[in-house]
């Protein structure tokens, strides 16, 4: 059970929240204020990169939080509610924090083991910064896809071959 004390701290979180899903519905009010809210957690638990930890039975548990908004394409405006927290990131400077929207299955366990890319000196400034600075959390890093059905077409892929028990792990 939690104590008044966790009561009060998560209450405190949740104002957060409510700020941003007060800010992202003005700027997106297209949007439905249950995507706004969806991606605000999203927002928190990629943020968090494994900083904060429920402890469950003698373990942590992480904050890993999968997000797919299903809704009728353009009319319930999916992606414009995900560009706002893409807007938060920016601000931030915590773009590095996600990991690129399409990669084989080899690209990405390089993405997060923070292998050093083969064009890294041919990487211009701020790509070598944003890498870096990625790198520090490499394997915490987040992964946004705004059509989701573009990772299923891929899964019969012969070279995403390992992508499916990679998303399910």
């Amino acid at each position: 059970a939690l104590t008044e004390e966790d009561i009060r701290r998560a209450q405190l979180g949740r104002a957060w929240l409510g700020d941003y899903v007060s800010w992202a519905q003005k700027a997106a009010p297209a949007s439905p204020e249950i995507f706004h809210e969806a991606m605000g957690l999203w927002l928190l638990a990629s943020v968090s990169t494994r900083r904060i930890a429920l402890q469950w039975g003698g373990r942590n548990v992480y904050g890993n939080l999968y997000v797919m908004i299903v809704a009728k394409t353009s009319l319930y405006r999916k992606s414009t509610a995900m560009r706002q927290v893409l807007r938060v990131l920016e601000a931030a400077k915590l773009d590095a924090l996600r990991l690129p929207e399409d990669a084989t299955p080899e690209a990405l366990f390089d993405e997060l083991a923070g292998v050093k890319p083969s064009n890294f000196d041919a990487l211009s400034d701020s790509q070598r910064d944003d890498w870096l600075k990625g790198r520090t959390v490499a394997a915490q890093r987040t992964f946004m896809k705004d059509e989701a059905s573009s990772i299923f077409a891929n899964l019969r892929k012969e070279y995403y071959g390992g992508l499916a028990e990679l998303l399910l792990q």
